[in-house]
């Protein structure tokens, strides 16, 4: 009976607690994907795995008492495609390859974006050399530890399983190139403490033509 003398008008929702892709496609989009950036870097830096994943093995590093992370150092039986989990501290290696690619997609849609979003032209100069250097600085880290791996240089907007890997030399290529134009997009005094300026991309420009 319910079922029958139901009402006919059911409550119009507005959901704005949650948004879509189109947010990018306006500047307060733009903005707070450059801010959601820096989120990443955070990644690299804030817990163990930051220097587990690229520091371990040589001499600034020794495992102490919690030997969780030690395959990454000791470079034995253990350290594997897979690597099994010793215990929650333990850094698997899809976990990171995913968080970086997670930064470098973001940095591409931005670079895709800004530039026919963007009405200020000095903003979104800063907004895109923020996204050069992030898809560098990740980049750069992915070859120094797995050589040649996919150069995504588009933003992923459906469901992708097959990915070639490019040459070590290519996607040290595009890294120079990268640092190069966040070097030329980003401010020499930074509006915010710790945002990145000209000086963070010529650093690690330096350290690209080194590598």
């Amino acid at each position: 009976a319910g079922t029958f003398t139901s009402c006919k008008k059911f409550l119009d929702e507005n959901l704005s607690t949650s948004r879509s892709t189109d947010y990018f496609n306006t500047e307060a989009g733009i903005k707070d994907l450059s801010t959601g950036l820096y989120y990443n870097l955070r990644f690299h830096h804030a817990r163990e795995w930051g220097y587990a994943y690229t520091n371990y093995g040589v001499d600034e590093f020794r495992c102490g008492g919690d030997a969780s992370n030690g395959m990454w150092d000791a470079y034995d039986a253990s350290f594997n495609s897979l690597i099994a989990g010793g215990n929650a501290n333990t850094v698997a290696i899809n976990s990171l390859w995913d968080n970086m690619y997670v930064g470098i997609n973001s940095a591409n849609i931005l670079l895709q974006k800004a530039p026919t979003v963007m009405k200020d032209s000095t903003a979104k100069h800063t907004y895109m050399g923020e996204a050069y250097f992030l898809r560098a600085f990740n980049y750069q880290k992915l070859v120094r530890q797995h050589g040649g791996v996919p150069l995504k240089l588009l933003p992923s907007i459906t469901p992708e399983r097959e990915f070639s890997r490019a040459s070590a030399q290519k996607v040290m290529d595009q890294v120079i190139s990268d640092f190069t134009a966040a070097y030329n997009f980003l401010p020499s005094t930074p509006a915010l403490l710790g945002k990145i300026t000209k000086d963070a991309a010529a650093h690690f420009l330096a350290k690209a033509y080194l590598f």
